[in-house]
């Protein structure tokens, strides 16, 4: 079957894309063109099962594999213009969900340096750098990005803020270790 959608916002629960369609073990492929100001832009992916999502022909988002309801992103730095958009989706079994967006990333200054490491100890060159807007993942049993495995990666993320003065507190939730420092103090 050949449609046009107008976004890639589709839940079918454990329905079928159309009526009489299988309701598992299928596949779509979307593509597009779609026009960008020049500047890194993060891209989300909520699937069940797996997506992919290529930006001239570039992985941005490699989530293919089986998994429940699950968001993932990536980040890519463009230039002004047209540029070709791939999602690639498959459904094994049970609920089926694909939803894809975009948003422009703030300048440098306004995120942090992640520096994304396939080891538990930050050795060696990191297998993926970027920009995150916010420190605030949940990836629960998965990857923050297809080089990287489910367990045993480490990430550093640094960033100059411009702290007025004050008494601050700092919190952070997370699962497993962490360290902070301000000023190279822990």
């Amino acid at each position: 079957m050949k449609r046009t959608d107008a976004r890639i916002d589709l839940d079918w629960g454990n329905g079928a894309p159309v009526p009489g369609m299988v309701s598992d073990h299928f596949s779509v492929r979307w593509q597009c063109s779609a026009r960008f100001a020049a500047g890194t832009y993060r891209f989300t992916a909520t699937s069940d099962d797996g997506l992919r999502l290529f930006v001239d022909g570039q992985p941005v988002i490699d989530a293919w594999c089986d998994h429940p309801v699950r968001t993932f992103g990536g980040e890519i730095t463009l230039s002004e213009g047209d540029h070709q958009l791939t999602v690639l989706y498959y459904e094994n079994a049970g609920v089926a969900m694909a939803q894809v967006g975009w948003s422009s990333v703030a300048s440098p200054s306004e995120s942090w340096r992640g520096e994304y490491n396939d080891n538990r100890w930050l050795g060696g060159t990191p297998v993926l750098v970027r920009s995150d807007r916010f420190i605030d993942f949940d990836w629960r049993y998965g990857s923050p990005h297809g080089q990287i495995p489910a367990g045993n990666f480490s990430i550093s993320w640094t960033r100059t803020v411009d702290f007025g003065p004050g008494t601050y507190r700092f919190t952070v939730r997370t699962d497993d270790g962490v360290r902070l420092w301000v000023d190279h103090q822990l």
